[in-house]
């Protein structure tokens, strides 16, 4: 066998490649960024291409062998920088397959890039027409709604209604009203049967005589003028007067009040009485509030209030004879309630002599001056009479008296 075969041979018998990641991963450094696989699939390329040219140039030689009648050919070795050559030639290929496959690649993503920019356009255009009919629909239902509302205004019939906040009561009245309906372009009017009117959805409205009203309410649609006409009556009570009158004697007072209702007295001194025409004493002196409350048949109340001045109940005489014959020997006031006052007497003569001086309804004038035992002439004198309650309220009485 040649030497050149025997060449080939070894080298095809030999030939291996690497398996191992740390051998690719040196190799991968020397070559563009790109997949692993793809790397590898050219690294066999290349072996194999190396392969294919020693089979070749055997094939070459043993052709020009057989022509030359089995000559004898010098083998030339191969020189050590035509294998590089080859090698440089080799990665040159691989580096343009790459270069290739990336353009290739790129090309792909542009297209698809292009595909989606295309769909995403068709749609945004779906969406515009959508967005265009939903509008399209939109004014057609607000045309559709104008007309359908154009048609139930000239149709539409008010309704008259009112809610009043009170349906009667008692002299004066406060009452409001407040119409119900509640439709765009309504238009009221209240008429009262005592003149009052109003053209407002509520109305106040103060009845000041008693007696039935009518209230009326027109209720008018602007669209088409129909008008809804509803009613009510309200009904006023009088208010009872509460008038007195009161007359006194020597031991109380007594008063006249109105018939046919319900009375309350309130005499100031801490006591009262429903009695219609009642009798009092009292027991203090000086100014008090005499209230009436009167209620009729109705409920409604009315009271009145009116200042009494009140003077003690007591008598004394305007003449006495000091004889010592037992009767009419001593001259003292004599009081109703005298537990309930206090008092001072004071008699003088006809010059405004001093003559006898009392704080005690136990202590009477004897007629002597000054309680001595000299009698006072017979004649005229005067008496001052001062009285307190217990409260502190005071009175001063005057008068004249005879000593015969």
């Amino acid at each position: 066998m040649m030497q050149l075969e025997k060449y080939i041979k070894n080298k095809l018998n030999t030939f291996e490649y690497s398996d191992k990641a740390s051998d690719w991963n040196e190799f991968e450094k020397k070559l563009p960024k790109q997949k692993i696989s793809i790397t590898k699939y050219f690294v066999i390329g290349a072996a194999a291409t190396v392969l294919i040219t020693l089979i070749g140039v055997y094939l070459l030689n043993s052709s020009s062998n057989d022509v030359n009648n089995k000559q004898i050919t010098t083998i030339i070795p191969v020189k050590k920088s035509n294998i590089d050559k080859r090698t440089k030639k080799l990665e040159n290929i691989v580096n343009d397959n790459i270069q290739k496959e990336e353009v290739k690649n790129t090309k792909i993503a542009i297209k698809d890039n292009a595909n989606i920019l295309q769909k995403q356009i068709s749609n945004n255009k779906q969406i515009q027409e959508s967005e265009k009919d939903i509008t399209d629909n939109l004014t057609k239902i607000k045309k559709e709604k104008a007309i359908s509302d154009n048609i139930i205004a000239d149709n539409y019939q008010p309704k008259s209604s009112f809610h009043a906040s009170s349906q009667h009561g008692c002299l004066p009245l406060n009452i409001s009203f407040k119409a119900n309906e509640n439709h765009e372009n309504i238009s009221y009017k209240w008429e009262f049967s005592d003149g009052f009117t109003s053209n407002s959805k509520i109305v106040n409205h103060i009845f000041k005589k008693a007696g039935e009203y009518t209230v009326k309410l027109f209720t008018t649609y602007k669209n088409n003028h129909k008008t809804s006409i509803s009613e009510q009556t309200i009904t006023i009570y009088p208010i009872p007067k509460a008038d007195f009158s009161y007359t006194k004697d020597e031991d109380a007072y007594y008063f006249d009040g109105p018939d046919n209702n319900e009375l309350s007295w309130n005499f100031g001194d801490n006591t009262t009485t429903n009695e219609i025409d009642p009798e009092h004493v009292f027991k203090l002196i000086g100014e008090t509030n005499i209230e009436l409350t009167v209620k009729n048949e109705f409920g409604c109340i009315s009271s009145r209030k009116e200042k009494i001045n009140i003077s003690p109940i007591f008598k004394i005489a305007n003449a006495f004879s000091p004889d010592n014959n037992g009767f009419n020997d001593e001259f003292s006031p004599i009081f109703e309630y005298p537990e309930n006052y206090d008092f001072e007497l004071y008699i003088y003569n006809s010059q405004g002599k001093l003559y006898f001086k009392s704080s005690s309804v136990n202590q009477s004038w004897n007629g002597k001056i000054n309680n001595t035992e000299q009698l006072a002439e017979k004649g005229y004198y005067l008496w001052k009479l001062i009285i307190s309650d217990k409260y502190g309220n005071r009175i001063i009485k005057n008068g004249n008296l005879n000593i015969k």
